[in-house]
């Protein structure tokens, strides 16, 4: 209980940032942009690392910050390579279709 005179001081504590946490952020938007260059590679480098750091945050909770980036980026990651599976998988139909026609 707080008395007439008595100051009241509020703390705030902010928690570090996960460091693999936002590196996995990092990759998997720089993955968005080079993945025509470099594909699948940097986002299954974002998807490993993000898995890592979301197991340390569901093991210690209350030590960082930052879930919402780590959940991001296995967002973005897993969507970037299924939409590369989609195309390759398009792509190979279409391919497939293509020698068909020529085939006869």
């Amino acid at each position: 209980m707080v008395k007439k005179n008595q100051e009241v001081k509020h703390v705030v504590v902010h928690l570090p940032f996960h460091v693999m946490g936002m590196i996995s952020f990092a990759i998997s938007i720089l993955g968005l942009f080079l993945s025509y260059v470099i594909p699948f590679l940097l986002q299954i480098i974002a998807l490993i690392l993000g898995h890592m750091a979301l197991k340390d945050f569901n093991a210690q909770p209350d030590r960082y910050s930052g879930k919402g980036f780590v959940t991001a980026s296995l967002i973005i990651s897993y969507v970037i390579i299924g939409l590369y599976l989609f195309a390759i998988f398009v792509f190979g139909a279409g391919l497939l279709g293509l020698i068909g026609l020529l085939s006869r």
